[in-house]
């Protein structure tokens, strides 16, 4: 059985939203580097996630009710892979809306 990957809670709207994408984002880098089933992200209502004036995203890294699961989580090279897919989600989520900022100043400049 393979492992299951972290679930990630972001409040989701119709369109795309910086929290989804970080979400999204973070989700599927913690499931490479666990080689666990990405099993998506959650909608969440949840203050910490739905009033920052930043994106934000929860991150629930098992179950530690599941055996298996609570037995990898206990393992130091488990944790330092899933604390690097989530580094690395973070980071490719800066990078982007650091390229999206870019790119708007450009065409600022160009329509003046």
């Amino acid at each position: 059985m393979p492992p299951t990957s972290p679930c990630l809670r972001a409040r989701r709207s119709r369109k795309a939203n910086p929290r989804e994408t970080l979400a999204q984002i973070i989700q599927r880098r913690a499931s490479e580097a666990t080689k666990a089933e990405d099993r998506g992200i959650k909608d969440s209502q949840l203050i910490v996630v739905m009033r920052t004036p930043c994106p934000a995203a929860l991150v629930e890294c098992g179950f530690l009710t599941h055996i298996e699961e609570a037995r990898r989580l206990s393992k130091g090279e488990y944790q330092a892979k899933l604390t690097k897919g989530i580094a690395d989600g973070v980071v490719e989520f800066l990078k982007g809306r650091v390229s999206e900022m870019a790119k708007l100043a450009q065409s600022e400049t160009r329509s003046r």
